[in-house]
């Protein structure tokens, strides 16, 4: 499974199970995209069993994905 598809899954189960806001689901929606554009910028997988902490990727801090979001990176 690849992040896009764990997304949608996360999405609406936050949506159905857990009767999130809309607003909050938007937030959570742009936070997940920037991480995914985060891996795909950097030549990193987008396969959710290549971001496991024990296979070697740490998840970086969303911080640091929305600062990467702000900068003009090459």
């Amino acid at each position: 499974m690849n992040i896009q598809q764990a997304t949608d899954d996360f999405l609406m189960y936050l949506h159905v199970e857990k009767n999130y806001s809309p607003n909050t689901l938007k937030s959570y929606a742009f936070d997940l995209k920037l991480y995914a554009e985060f891996l795909i910028k950097h030549d990193r997988s987008v396969e959710l069993c290549d971001l496991l902490v024990e296979h070697g990727c740490p998840i970086p801090n969303w911080r640091d994905i929305r600062r990467f979001k702000n900068k003009d990176c090459p």
